[in-house]
């Protein structure tokens, strides 16, 4: 097998990333794998408080032992996650070919590595397939295939080919020039979700997020996003800690530990679509609750 290096982005939170790779570490796949953690720098202005966890968040990955070879490329500057995404995946894609990506609070099942690299082996020269997701939310079904083809990406832990990354379209304005009213439905599962209205944040410099620019991407081009029905790992960052997210237990998912590879036919799977579609509904009505009071009292 081709083991595929594994990028890891991390930031100010050092608790987190801990459980990261701790977790990673119990992938038996990692003694064989090239890592390569990006640290992004502080913000202009930013405090003693904030400086601090990143130095620590440095001093921990810095430390930890882990891997095959292990490289860290530190940021002198903040450049957001968005950027450190794009710029980081481009330079591994480009010397390597394919990638597993991690943010710091994504923490992986014990055989997430063997499921990322099989399925970037098996499913390489299938060109319809652009990405290959770790995450599934709690869909509550028990009858659903462990595998599904959606255009939906998921990006906590998550993988890809240099050839699929090289037409990634970072410009939201011509993303958006591209979208009628039938896509635009479908874009956001018949209305379950706001995917639309966080591209145009994007453009308006509201939001930060190379993920709905790259959903984008492989939407348009008619890709698809292999994804487990059931997760094999879950992000511990919805704690209200994050640059970019509130308190929520709206993605908290009872995880799988192993999840095996293998080929199915190359069409969207309507079943999980549907089942997907569900989920977001009701997950929009538990948000409310939980924005509101995030607004009202902030993070905890």
């Amino acid at each position: 097998m081709t083991f595929a290096p594994i990028a890891l982005f991390v930031y100010n939170r050092p608790d987190h990333t801990l459980k990261t790779l701790e977790a990673l570490k119990a992938n038996p796949e990692v003694a064989h794998s090239e890592i390569f953690i990006f640290a992004d720098g502080p913000k202009a202005g930013a405090d003693e408080k904030t400086k601090l966890a990143i130095q620590s968040t440095r001093d921990l990955v810095a430390d930890f032992e882990i891997g095959g070879r292990k490289e860290l490329i530190l940021a002198d500057q903040n450049k957001g996650l968005a950027n450190s995404i794009i710029e980081g995946v481009s330079r591994i894609l480009k010397s390597h070919g394919r990638i597993i990506v991690l943010e710091d609070d994504i923490v992986v099942a014990p055989g997430f590595l063997k499921f990322m690299n099989e399925a970037l082996e098996l499913y390489q020269n299938e060109d319809k397939v652009w990405h290959i997701g770790a995450y599934m939310p709690d869909l509550k079904r028990n009858d659903l295939p462990p595998l599904a083809l959606v255009q939906q990406m998921q990006c906590w832990g998550w993988a890809t080919w240099a050839n699929r990354w090289e037409q990634f379209n970072p410009s939201s304005e011509d993303l958006l020039g591209k979208f009628d009213g039938r896509l635009k439905k479908k874009f956001d599962y018949e209305g379950s979700f706001n995917f639309h209205r966080m591209l145009r944040n994007q453009l308006a410099g509201k939001r930060d997020s190379w993920a709905i620019r790259w959903y984008a991407t492989i939407f348009l081009a008619g890709g698809l996003c292999l994804n487990p029905s059931r997760s094999i790992t879950e992000n511990i960052g919805q704690d209200g800690s994050g640059q970019h997210s509130f308190r929520t237990t709206n993605y908290d998912v009872d995880r799988l530990d192993r999840l095996a590879v293998e080929k199915i036919p190359m069409e969207e799977n309507k079943e999980v679509r549907q089942a997907m579609v569900k989920y977001y509904w009701k997950a929009k009505l538990k948000a409310i609750p939980q924005y509101i009071l995030f607004l009202l009292f902030g993070r905890r």
